[in-house]
């Protein structure tokens, strides 16, 4: 059914259909709200009645933690933190999962795009998971948030980065949305003066997608070819593109610089072409049917795409622990090594990251700029996973 994308699905879609979790008493899952985004646990109820009707029947739910004295209001349930909660539940059953809800906002540089200070805290809840002792914190975390580049003070990216890559040296994978606006939202498309000259005109590359020690996760429609998000909701495109902060890290250099080559001269002086490429993956991100206040509505977005890929991180996490295995953590130099152009990912080859009044950085045979390697295709990964 291409009008509407429901949890079987995507389990189908991306095989993990028949996969039945051995280790969900062992480990849990994470999932990212900020921005007083509140995730609401009727509605993720009534979306297992009709999607997963075994899990509402056996009363499964997320539990909820509060970091700077972050809150999950149930008088006012948040689009993207039920998009998050219920997409996770809906692919990752019975695996427990938790929402961190953190309060605040971070320091802050305005461009056009952002003009008041919309960014998420990332620190403060990167801070607390560190603190924990390594049972307790999530295998996976999934962040379906992200902020222009330019907007994020170099300082203090650099320093969520590093959390980020923390985070992965103790078993957490952590997974980003690559963003909605392709290159750079129509109309958006200068510099702040952070990493250009102010006014120049630039694609915007987007923070903490850009993160070398992030994944980051593009957007795909369609299904008889899968493709790239290609406008199916007007000014929606897979984000993608190059770090003006972050040098291209080595696990993707050999296929970041053939991709640049084969770009030739196109957008010459509007991307950084030494800097960290993203996205590394994708997944479906259009038309997923989600509860919102008791209705079912159709939403749209690389918030949809990051939950899913995560969920499927989180299921090869399930088969490695209950063999006794440790988690996968940092996924980046896997991907780039053993699963691009294998079966594992299914490799993407139409459509674009349309944006800032172009059409954007194409997809092509291989990894490209606007999904990544691919889309999972979980029997094949299974067989690709490390045996230590």
């Amino acid at each position: 059914n291409t009008q509407a994308v429901t949890s079987l699905c995507l389990r189908t879609f991306y095989k993990t259909v028949n996969y039945v979790p051995k280790a969900a008493k062992k480990f849990h899952l994470g999932i990212s709200g900020f921005l007083e985004e509140f995730a609401n646990f009727n509605d993720f109820t009534g979306f297992l009645t009709q999607q997963r009707p075994e899990a509402a029947a056996a009363g499964y739910n997320f539990t909820v933690q509060s970091i700077a004295g972050g809150l999950n209001t149930q008088s006012d349930p948040g689009t993207e933190a039920n998009l998050d909660v219920q997409t996770v539940g809906g692919i990752s059953y019975p695996i427990p999962f938790t929402y961190y809800t953190t309060k605040g906002s971070p320091p802050f540089k305005p461009d056009v795009n952002t003009p008041t200070n919309s960014n998420e805290p990332y620190e403060l809840e990167y801070n607390y998971l560190l603190s924990l002792p390594d049972d307790e914190m999530p295998k996976v975390l999934s962040t379906s948030y992200g902020d222009d580049e330019q907007t994020v003070p170099r300082a203090y990216a650099e320093r969520v980065c590093n959390y980020i890559m923390a985070l992965g040296a103790r078993g957490v994978s952590t997974l980003y949305s690559s963003g909605d606006n392709g290159v750079g939202a129509k109309g958006t498309c200068v510099s702040n003066g952070v990493f250009r000259a102010n006014g120049t005109r630039t694609f915007l590359p987007v923070f903490p997608a850009s993160c070398p020690y992030a994944t980051t996760v593009g957007g795909t429609q369609n299904f008889n070819p899968e493709i790239a998000v290609d406008g199916d909701l007007p000014g929606f495109y897979s984000g993608g593109g190059f770090s003006y902060l972050f040098p291209t890290p080595d696990y993707q250099k050999d296929v970041v610089k053939k991709y640049v080559a084969s770009l030739g001269d196109k957008y010459k002086g509007l991307y950084n072409a030494s800097g960290r490429a993203y996205p590394d993956v994708s997944a479906q991100a259009s038309r997923y049917v989600i509860q919102i206040g008791g209705e079912d509505q159709l939403i749209y977005g690389t918030s949809a795409s990051c939950p899913t890929f995560s969920s499927i991180v989180g299921l090869l996490n399930d088969d490695r622990i209950s063999k006794g295995l440790p988690s996968l953590g940092f996924l980046n130099p896997l991907i780039y090594s053993k699963w691009l152009g294998t079966p594992a990912l299914n490799d993407i080859t139409q459509g674009s990251s349309v944006g800032c009044n172009t059409s954007g950085f194409p997809a092509e045979v291989g990894w490209d700029a606007v999904t990544g390697a691919g889309t999972p295709n979980f029997l094949e990964l299974q067989k690709r996973l490390p045996s230590n």
